[in-house]
């Protein structure tokens, strides 16, 4: 629970910190790529998120092992690539717009794409394995729910970063807001629905 409040703790304190950045136009990214003023106060605190998101993700495999294969393995395993992947783009920042994209902005822009997509399949595939659970059929439409909104925001994220429009920053916030909070209320859930110890 605490993963989704350090990641909106951090991108809230880099705008801060960052003279003329604006969450409306410019994505997470910016925050954190070279040279970037907030840079070293951001990346301890998204490399917390990030761990805190692959430990998650072994909690989840074993409280909830015995609902499938999909949810005690694959959703699990799709949590740690996205953990794995944010702790690369730290090491792979992102382009400063209008530079020429190097060999580190490219592999930047293959893990913010496989970020994306393993957000989106992880939450999906969740909504989907706990469907049959009657104790878990209403977060299972709550994910599926999750997930349509992942969806459509992320596609209207790439359409407004391919023709560089001034709401792309808005549009990545609402995927990444739909993702977090998706994790917030699993934790919490999990929290409540934790067997009493012996």
């Amino acid at each position: 629970m605490v993963a989704p409040l350090i990641y909106a703790a951090a991108v809230i304190l880099g705008g801060w910190l960052t003279p003329g950045y604006s969450h409306l136009a410019q994505p997470v990214s910016a925050l954190i790529m070279a040279r970037a003023p907030a840079a070293t106060v951001l990346q301890p605190l998204f490399t917390l998120y990030n761990a805190l998101l692959i430990a998650f993700a072994f909690a989840l495999a074993g409280a909830l092992r015995g609902h499938g294969r999909v949810l005690t393995l694959l959703v699990p395993a799709l949590l740690v690539l996205i953990g794995l992947a944010g702790i690369l783009m730290l090491v792979y920042p992102m382009e400063r717009p209008g530079a020429p994209l190097t060999y580190f902005g490219k592999v930047h822009l293959w893990l913010a794409a496989t970020i994306s997509v393993a957000s989106l399949l992880a939450v999906l595939f969740c909504g989907l394995a706990l469907r049959r659970d009657p104790l878990w059929r209403r977060f299972s439409g709550y994910s599926l729910i999750s997930f349509i909104v992942m969806f459509f925001a992320a596609a209207f994220a790439g359409l407004a970063a391919a023709r560089l429009s001034g709401v792309m920053g808005l549009w990545e916030r609402l995927t990444v807001a739909a993702f977090l909070q998706w994790v917030f209320v699993l934790a919490l859930v999990l929290g409540f629905r934790r067997p009493p110890a012996r």
